[in-house]
Formats: C-alpha cells, sequence, structure tokens
C-alpha cells in the first residue's frame, strides 16, 4: 500500500495529465469545469462522494488563497506543524513549481 507521500506524488502526476489535456482539448476542459469529480475519477483521483469538488479556470493576471475549513477540536502541536508546512499542497500562481 501506498504512504501518504508517494499517493500526493502519484495524485500530482494525475492532475498533472488532468491539466495538460485541459490546455489543448478545450471540450475535455469544459467537462473538467462541468464535471470535475466524473473526470477526477477517470483519471484516478479518488474523490468521496461526501466531498464538492470544483475546478476553477484562474485568469492570467490573478492569485486565489484558499481559506480551509476550520478543524474541529484542539489540534495538537503536531497537527499544527503539518497544517502549516503544508504549503506543498497549494500552489502559488507564478510560482516556477507551480
Amino acid at each position: 500500500m501506498a504512504t501518504e507521500p508517494e499517493l500526493r506524488s502519484q495524485y500530482a502526476k494525475r492532475w498533472g495529465r488532468i491539466v495538460a489535456r485541459a490546455w489543448v482539448d478545450e471540450a475535455f476542459k469544459e467537462r473538467l469545469l462541468a464535471e470535475p469529480k466524473a473526470v477526477l475519477w477517470e483519471y484516478g483521483i479518488p474523490v468521496p462522494a461526501s466531498r464538492g469538488v470544483r475546478v476553477l479556470e484562474l485568469p492570467e493576471q490573478a492569485a486565489y488563497f484558499v481559506l480551509p475549513p476550520r478543524p474541529r477540536g484542539e489540534l495538537t502541536d503536531e497537527q499544527l506543524d503539518r497544517i502549516v508546512g503544508a504549503g506543498e499542497l497549494y500552489c502559488i500562481v507564478g510560482d516556477p513549481g507551480c
């Protein structure tokens, strides 16, 4: 069974394939925007049925910062460190690694 970092890496590669296809295939991009959960599943990125999913197309000159939902209960120092150190989960527009 894959570890969490391995899964994140696999999902990032799969997401990269989705993005690359959306850049060259307008019909695929429109479907991705309209039915993101279905497209993600087709590419092996599972999304729980209880989760909503939106794919947004960013304008070239915009940056979005997502405020995640507040965790329930108290956070341990370890959990807080994981959240604060989770920068690799987020992509900042203009970042060369984005």
